[in-house]
């Protein structure tokens, strides 16, 4: 599964088709096919034939994303850097004596 999907997208993109990067694919592959494996692990039945993210999430059992939730908070809590990243973390307080927007 994750060699077919990882030929679909660098085939895409080397066709000018997808403006992701080689390597933010390459993750982006690995994070799609372990999040089937958790939905086939939760569900005991195929893998979804998709690749929209908040559909795949979606389709997880309840216990598994607050456990997914749970990890990425304690993760974010603990790593400076991805504390201040507005991607990562919107809402976070700036200070006015900060160099970082």
């Amino acid at each position: 599964m994750f060699v077919s999907n990882t030929k679909r997208y660098f085939g895409t993109q080397a066709k000018g088709k997808e403006g992701m990067l080689g390597a933010s694919m390459l993750v982006d592959s690995f994070a799609v096919d372990s999040t089937k494996c958790l939905f086939v692990l939760d569900t005991n039945m195929r893998p979804l034939e998709e690749h929209d993210w908040e559909k795949l999430f979606d389709a997880l059992a309840p216990h598994t994303k607050t456990l997914i939730r749970d990890a990425f908070e304690r993760r974010v809590r603990s790593d400076h850097v991805l504390a201040n990243l507005d991607v990562i973390n919107p809402k976070r307080p700036r200070s006015r004596t900060s160099s970082v927007p």
